[in-house]
C-alpha cells in the first residue's frame, strides 16, 4: 500500500508597488526526490502443523496437476511497502493575492519485511526443513533484488516528472490548495506507474521460483 503524507511549505514575500502590476514567478530548481530502501531482519514461524498452513491463503499457482495432491510445506509472507511524502512549496504575494508554487521535495521509503513460515512437521535441522527453508530463501532474494532493481528507475522517473512540474503560478491564492493537490496528484500518479510495473515484474519472479521443476527438485533433495 503507498500512503501519501502532503506537507505544505509557505514563503511570505512583501512585495511593493501596484498591486495590479504583471507578476512572474521566478525560476526554482526542480524538487529533490530522495529514496530510501531497506530490509526488515527476516521473521520466522516453525509452529504451525501441516493442516494448519494447508489452511493459509496464498497467491502462488501449484504447478502440480489438479488431481495431484499437495501440502503446502512453507511459505514466504511480507512484501514491498512504499510510503511517500511530498512537499509543496508557496511563494505567495499578499497584496495581489497571487501565489507560485513548486514541488520542493518528495521522500520514498519503500521497505521489505519478509517471513518465513515452516511446517512444524519438518522439524528444524532436518533435510525436509532445510530445503524448504533454501527454497523460501530464494522469494526474499527475488523481492531484494527486484527492489534494487527499481530503486534508480522510480528516482529517475520522480525526478522527470518533478522538471516536468515546474512553476506553477502565478495563481489566485484563493487556490492554493487546488493546485497543491494538482501537483501531488501529478507526483503520485508518476509513482503508481512505475511502481506497478515493479510489482509485476516481481510477481513473475516470485512464480518463477514456484516451478514444477523447483518443486520436484526440492522433493526429492530428501528422498
Amino acid at each position: 500500500m503507498i500512503k501519501y503524507i502532503l506537507l505544505m511549505t509557505a514563503f511570505f514575500c512583501l512585495w511593493s508597488g501596484d498591486a495590479l502590476a504583471e507578476i512572474t514567478c521566478p525560476a526554482k530548481p526542480a524538487g529533490k526526490v530522495n529514496i530510501i530502501w531497506g530490509s526488515e531482519p527476516i521473521q520466522y514461524d516453525f509452529s504451525k502443523s501441516q493442516s494448519q498452513m494447508d489452511r493459509i491463503d496464498n497467491d502462488t499457482v501449484n504447478p502440480y496437476d489438479r488431481d495431484t495432491k499437495t501440502h503446502v510445506g512453507g511459505l514466504m509472507q511480507g512484501g514491498i511497502a512504499i510510503k511517500s511524502q511530498v512537499q509543496v512549496a508557496t511563494l505567495t504575494y499578499p497584496r495581489s493575492k497571487q501565489i507560485c508554487q513548486w514541488l520542493d521535495k518528495m521522500d520514498v521509503n519503500i521497505n521489505i519485511n519478509p517471513k518465513i513460515l515452516i511446517a512444524s512437521d519438518h522439524k528444524k535441522g532436518s533435510c525436509r526443513h532445510n530445503a524448504i527453508l533454501n527454497h523460501e530463501m530464494k522469494h526474499i532474494f527475488v523481492d531484494r533484488e527486484i527492489v534494487r532493481k527499481y530503486v534508480p528507475l522510480i528516482k529517475r522517473e520522480l525526478e522527470q516528472a518533478a522538471i516536468k512540474v515546474g512553476i506553477v503560478g502565478p495563481k489566485d491564492a484563493r487556490n492554493a490548495k487546488l493546485f497543491q493537490d494538482k501537483i501531488t496528484d501529478y507526483m503520485d500518479g508518476r509513482l503508481k506507474i512505475i511502481t506497478t510495473k515493479m510489482y509485476s515484474e516481481r510477481s513473475q519472479n516470485q512464480q518463477g521460483i514456484d516451478s514444477l521443476a523447483e518443486y520436484n527438485r526440492v522433493s526429492a533433495e530428501c528422498g
